[in-house]
């Protein structure tokens, strides 16, 4: 879901979190006593760059996905001593689907699909292959892209300097691909 908090309706809220923070939910519930029983496994949840840093026109997307990091991250420490692993993995911009069913809230989809065609978008396989590399050296947080952990860095260690980069570009936003008022 694309689209500022203004222009979202709150039956819009539910569907991203039954649709993102839900699935995730029943599923480490649905696995983890069994890896407990048997004393190992590995949960690799899927969230999202924009659950690493907070994105414009994502919040309420990335507020899921922001959960799914946590959940996983906090999880891992759990359930370190009992033998189950818990990665998760957070890819950028991949080539799925996901861009054509967005539901979009004032946001000018031509334009927003543009805007996404335009970025280094990855090939499933490589995101795939990565997430396979990452989770067989047992790594906490999984980047698919060197843009992602770039973004990631200068969040955690300089936020003012990704705040104003941010700034900019919800104002690039609301100038160019904004089509509520």
């Amino acid at each position: 879901m694309a689209g500022e908090m203004r222009d979202t309706p709150v039956k819009n809220w539910h569907k991203v979190m039954e649709s993102n923070l839900q699935p995730i939910i029943n599923g480490m519930t649905a696995v983890y006593d069994i890896m407990q029983k048997n004393g190992h496994g590995h949960i690799i949840n899927f969230a999202s760059a924009a659950g690493l840093f907070p994105v414009p026109v994502m919040s309420i997307y990335g507020s899921t996905k922001f959960a799914i990091v946590g959940m996983s991250l906090g999880l891992r420490i759990e359930a370190k001593s009992l033998g189950i692993k818990v990665s998760v993995a957070c890819p950028t911009i991949v080539n799925t689907p996901l861009y054509d069913t967005a539901i979009y809230n004032g946001v000018n989809v031509p334009k927003a699909l543009t805007f996404f065609k335009k970025r280094t978008i990855q090939k499933p396989g490589l995101a795939a292959s990565r997430i396979i590399a990452a989770t067989a050296k047992n790594k906490a947080i999984i980047h698919t892209a060197a843009s992602t952990r770039f973004g990631w860095a200068v969040y955690r260690f300089s936020p003012s300097l990704y705040m104003a980069g941010a700034r900019r570009a919800i104002k690039l936003y609301r100038e160019n691909g904004r089509t509520a008022k």
